[in-house]
């Protein structure tokens, strides 16, 4: 019997949704493959999150716990000395450290330790149990404080001094000490810069009024930050505390300046550093360059280029000129000019890890530009080789060997090999913090914050923490010797 209208109508449909089925699950092993490509070979940065301080038994205060703070009073970025006697040998005691932000925001840190066989607790010999900071670290307490999610500490230009409080829980009961850390902002002075092409922050030591006190002609440092980063107040403030004339130099991204690192003029540098040669709190004492991530970069290459520069602390550096950098273009050209011709450069490398970002990107993933900068390095011409010894001073480097933005470890060894090479006359320190990433962390207070939403930088918070700190207490060593009498 011949099939009825209503069969036909229903075998159609059924052909149209087995259709569909196939092609759904051929979108769907399609994406799933994408999902897979683009997660592959790019792993995420490590972070820590060890959640609120777990709640203690309600306790009395303790006559025989000690909590000892040593400063009871320093700076920022000084080191303590903290400790807890009069425990009960092999109990666990949770130590919490906890302070408010500008805007009166709690941030705490804490980590739980065992005691040892003597009553005590030195979080510089002991490793926390666990906590918001991992491994063997006697500052953990004071940078890994958090305020939930992924809040940043707001520090106030106002403030001179800051109140910590320091609470020792066990089942013995609990104790209690407070300290204070000082900021650098009483005791300098900053005024912004507009003038000759010049864009920055100009940083000085001693408050306001107190010039005719001090004597001129003091070291200057020109500070350089990396691709997308705005004025760096904070540590202006530091270096300027301790005797340096600092001008935190913009050249790209600030208001005023070129949006996208691409051919900027090297003479940025040089104009900076005409202007405070003009300027009697300088005159002509030595010059130096404190640089990081592209602002490294470019301080190699102004120092190789002008022989006023008497040295260069350079952080995760490069050791070539690579293209500029504007998310809009894949191609955009050199990072610097010189004399009004560009830089040479190595070349943008287009392949899979590019493509692999830009899904990632779309997908709202972070990031990690290693594999292309490593690619570009490979291809890099000799005129990008920066001459670095054409610089007339001693060089510092610091670089992260789990570094996933650039292979700042392999360029600053290549920075070094080439100085050996050339018979550099000067002094060259090149420290490698094997675990850390490309953003070493020199702070001494609360972090909070969280991974990048956008960029992959490697290593993980206490490597970064540690790595960072070393280096900012060698790097302004090595600015003191370098640029003093």
């Amino acid at each position: 019997m011949p099939s009825s209208g209503t069969d036909r109508r229903g075998e159609r449909r059924s052909r149209r949704w087995r259709r569909f089925g196939v092609a759904l699950a051929v979108v769907t092993a399609i994406s799933g493959a994408i999902v897979a490509w683009a997660l592959a070979g790019v792993s995420p940065d490590p972070w820590h999150d060890a959640g609120p301080a777990p709640a203690q038994p309600a306790g009395e205060r303790s006559a025989s716990i000690e909590v000892v703070v040593e400063p009871s009073a320093s700076r920022i970025d000084e080191t303590l000395s903290i400790s807890v006697s009069g425990l009960v040998p092999s109990e666990e005691v949770v130590l919490s450290l906890s302070t408010e932000d500008a805007e009166g925001v709690e941030f705490v840190a804490w980590a739980r330790y065992r005691v040892d066989g003597e009553g005590r607790v030195d979080p510089s010999t002991r490793a926390p149990l666990g906590g918001t900071y991992r491994g063997l670290d006697g500052q953990g307490l004071l940078w890994s404080g958090r305020a939930g999610g992924e809040r940043s500490f707001a520090h106030s230009a106002s403030w001179g001094r800051r109140t910590y409080r320091l609470r020792a829980e066990s089942g013995a009961g609990f104790a209690e000490a407070s300290f204070e850390r000082r900021y650098p902002w009483p005791r300098v002075r900053h005024e912004p810069v507009r003038e000759g092409g010049v864009v920055g922050e100009l940083w000085l030591p001693g408050p306001e009024g107190a010039f005719d006190e001090l004597a001129q002609g003091g070291a200057a440092i020109l500070l350089l930050g990396g691709w997308g980063d705005g004025p760096a107040p904070l540590r202006s403030a530091l270096l300027a505390d301790r005797g340096f004339v600092v001008l935190n130099l913009g050249f790209h991204g600030w208001e005023g300046l070129p949006p996208n690192l691409v051919q900027i003029p090297v003479e940025t540098v040089t104009r900076a550093l005409d202007l405070l040669r003009s300027r009697p709190e300088v005159g002509e004492a030595p010059v130096g360059l404190f640089g990081v991530s592209k602002g490294a970069e470019l301080a190699l290459l102004a120092a190789s280029a002008d022989d006023r520069i008497s040295a260069v602390a350079a952080w995760v550096p490069a050791s070539v000129t690579f293209a500029g950098i504007d998310l809009r273009d894949p191609t955009p050209g050199c990072s610097w000019t010189w004399r009004g011709e560009p830089v040479p450069c190595a070349p943008p490398r287009l392949g899979l890890p590019e493509i692999r970002n830009t899904v990632r990107l779309l997908l709202g993933w972070p990031v990690s530009f290693r594999h292309g900068y490593l690619a570009a390095l490979e291809a890099t011409p000799p005129e990008a080789r920066i001459a670095v010894e054409r610089i007339a001073g001693p060089v510092l480097l610091a670089s992260g060997g789990d570094d996933r933005l650039w292979p700042s470890a392999e360029m600053a060894r290549e920075v070094e090999d080439r100085l050996q090479a050339r018979g550099f006359p000067h002094p060259v320190v090149n420290h490698v913090f094997r675990e850390a990433g490309h953003g070493l962390a020199p702070a001494l207070w609360p972090q909070g914050g969280g991974p990048s939403r956008f960029l992959i930088r490697g290593g993980d918070a206490t490597a970064n923490h540690l790595a960072g700190r070393q280096a900012w207490a060698e790097t302004v060593a090595f600015l003191d010797s370098a640029l003093g009498d």
